[in-house]
């Protein structure tokens, strides 16, 4: 007897949805005398330069020199949307003591942790919510991108997106959800994040 004739091949997995959205607005361009865009930094330790080498290997640096843009910093490591950082301050009260008049962003980037691997959502959705109020009183029209955080393990993909979903309610506001794939295998720092060694 013949062999049975094999099967049709296995489907392909279907690709990865990309971990961002099409932007919701123009280039930047900077105010008037000016010569480069102004854009306002606000997070945890990543964006204080957790992990760089010095510097100018910061993410904030590496941003700036990438985009052309002049990027301000208002950090703190350990920062999150409702528990505060080395000291004391959540990413909402970096927010209120940032010197707004003097910077007088183009633009806007928020970035920082959820609070920990097992966040009170309803709290984080509340305090991404006044945040984002905070941000349109302060500079009405102003672009904001929010970098989201990795998902923590344990959090399940719904409390997640309930989280995220948060900053969609702010028209305008363009939502970035960074992957872990590749992250796995760099060298971290203290506070784990990824070198730039790496």
């Amino acid at each position: 007897d013949l062999p049975d004739a094999p099967g049709p091949p296995a489907p392909e997995p279907e690709p990865e949805q990309p971990a961002y959205e099409p932007p919701t607005f123009s280039t930047l361009t900077p105010t008037a005398n000016r010569p480069r865009p102004v854009l306002l930094l606000v997070g945890d330790g990543w964006a204080a330069g957790d992990g760089a080498s010095g510097d100018d290997a910061s993410y904030a640096a590496r941003l700036g020199s990438e985009l052309g843009w002049d990027v301000r910093v208002v950090a703190e490591p350990g920062a999150s949307y409702v528990s505060p950082g080395e000291s004391g301050a959540t990413v909402a009260d970096l927010w209120s003591d940032a010197p707004l008049a003097e910077i007088d962003p183009d633009a806007v980037l928020v970035q920082a942790d959820y609070a920990g691997p097992d966040p009170d959502v309803d709290a984080v959705t509340a305090a991404i919510s006044e945040l984002g109020d905070r941000i349109a009183a302060d500079l009405p029209g102003a672009p904001v991108v929010a970098i989201s955080s990795f998902r923590p393990d344990g959090v399940s993909a719904k409390d997640e997106t309930a989280m995220t979903r948060a900053w969609r309610a702010f028209d305008g506001t363009l939502v970035l959800r960074p992957t872990k794939l590749g992250f796995a295998d760099l060298p971290t720092g203290p506070a784990g994040n990824p070198l730039d060694a790496g």
